[in-house]
């Protein structure tokens, strides 16, 4: 049991980076949106930003969106925190027809990255990459992999993001 704990413990540590002193920012690329129009992050200061990268035929990716979705209704009604969902696959309708299983708010970004510019332009390298920003863009958590996010950790780290 106490081995278990320790390899789930080191496999949590290994995939998570979070940042003393955040050095990234979100970079100055545009995404489509689920109406075609382009949306840029970048320009959105004051929001805590939660950006999945995202793909369907990601098992990891899949196994954490019940947790993610979860995260989001949380945050429902507050517009100082906002969870992007940013679409990795070839056909973003396809992407966009599958999140309807998962029940994300309204409010909930659901953006299209057909190169993966942005996923690389964060760092990302596989999926299921997930970053947490504060209200001025720059990175306070870098997970790669899949995790639970609806956790007391988790939301401590968004609230304390805000000023």
């Amino acid at each position: 049991m106490r081995i278990t704990f320790l390899i789930l413990l080191s496999m949590f540590i290994s995939n998570t980076v979070l940042a003393d002193t955040p050095a990234v920012i979100i970079p100055k690329i545009a995404l489509t949106d689920a109406n075609g129009a382009e949306v840029r992050l970048d320009t959105r200061k004051g929001v805590t930003h939660i950006i999945n990268f995202w793909a369907t035929w990601c098992a990891p990716c899949i196994h954490e969106l019940p947790t993610l979705a979860k995260l989001a209704r949380h945050y429902e009604d507050n517009d100082q925190v906002q969870l992007v969902l940013v679409n990795e696959d070839l056909n973003f309708q396809k992407a966009l027809e599958f999140l309807k299983d998962f029940d994300f708010p309204d409010k909930t970004l659901r953006l299209f990255d057909s190169k993966g510019k942005f996923l690389q332009a964060m760092g990302g390298k596989g999926l299921p990459v997930t970053i947490i920003t504060d209200s001025n863009n720059a990175v306070l958590n870098h997970t790669v992999g899949p995790r639970d996010w609806n956790t007391t950790e988790i939301h401590a780290l968004i609230e304390g993001s805000r000023p």
